[in-house]
């Protein structure tokens, strides 16, 4: 296949030629082979295939939410061509069969590139787990009221250490249920409707249960010799944890999401349930500081 006329991201416009998934040519004034496929790209920009490190899609178990299929469709048609999906699926990604059974689900339906991650629980088998080809221990979920991904400090240390042992990076979802605040949630919603339901949810899974919580995972974390990665960072006092520990030397790095990005709590009208996540959206204010930690590279 030839790409022709597309703007790279530097700048450059170049014909680009593609063979057997593989860029063998991006240069000026290309010509088109015998029987090959040309597409214009005149006015368009060519960027790399992205790469998504967290995606849930929910099979086996939720595939009335999402699956292998509809999930690398949507992947691909947004231009991510390679995801990693988290381990709390049904069974939970804990095990070497569990991740054989989602690694069957994955072959033949995914339509991207793919990892999955394993996860761990009270009585997980970290052998049967790492003889798995995982790319990385995910999603754990640190003292948060996600049902059975949720964990204690002493299992997150354990586990960590397993983990380090082995050369395999954690990810986890940071939030402390202990610091939610349970006042935002007392009485129905009356009249109210949906929208207030996701405001109140943000209220209720405080920005302070985020910052303490990246903050013991980082500190257990490296205490077990481990490599930290936190998940969906929705505070700028989250983001500014990671980054002072690693200025310090800590292996540790966060991402963020881009409804965090875009959307606060000022849009909860508008979307309803929609609006309505975990960890939830912030305020205007927090939303703003965390996106000026993406700009100024703070965010990994």
């Amino acid at each position: 296949m030839l790409i022709t006329g597309a703007e790279l991201a530097d700048g450059r416009v170049r014909d680009v030629r593609i063979r057997d998934g593989e860029f063998v040519a991006v240069e000026s004034g290309l010509e088109p082979e015998r029987g090959e496929r040309v597409v214009d790209a005149r006015g368009r920009t060519m960027l790399p295939g992205a790469v998504d490190v967290h995606v849930h899609f929910r099979e086996p178990g939720g595939s009335h939410k999402e699956t292998w299929t509809t999930g690398s469709r949507a992947a691909a048609a947004g231009g991510v061509t390679t995801v990693v999906d988290q381990p709390n699926t049904s069974p939970p990604t804990v095990d070497g069969a569990a991740f054989a059974e989602k690694a069957a689900l994955a072959d033949g339906n995914a339509l991207v590139d793919y990892g999955i991650n394993g996860g761990f629980t009270a009585d997980w088998d970290p052998d049967a787990l790492f003889d798995s080809p995982l790319l990385a221990l995910g999603e754990v979920f640190l003292a948060d009221s996600t049902g059975e991904m949720g964990i204690d400090a002493d299992l997150f240390a354990e586990a960590v250490a397993a983990a380090a042992a082995r050369d395999v990076p954690v990810t986890v979802h940071a939030e402390d249920a202990t610091l939610f605040d349970d006042e935002a949630m007392d009485g129905d919603l009356g009249g109210v409707g949906r929208a207030a339901d996701a405001d109140r949810w943000s209220a209720y899974r405080t920005a302070t249960a985020e910052a303490v919580a990246v903050e013991r995972a980082i500190e257990t974390g490296v205490d077990a010799g481990g490599r930290i990665h936190v998940a969906h960072t929705s505070t700028p006092e989250g983001i500014d944890a990671v980054a002072e520990a690693a200025a310090d030397g800590a292996p540790v790095t966060c991402e963020v999401t881009p409804h965090h990005l875009f959307l606060s709590r000022a849009d909860a009208g508008r979307l309803g349930t929609y609006g309505r996540m975990n960890p939830p959206l912030r305020s205007t204010e927090r939303r703003r500081a965390v996106f000026e930690r993406l700009r100024d590279g703070t965010v990994d």
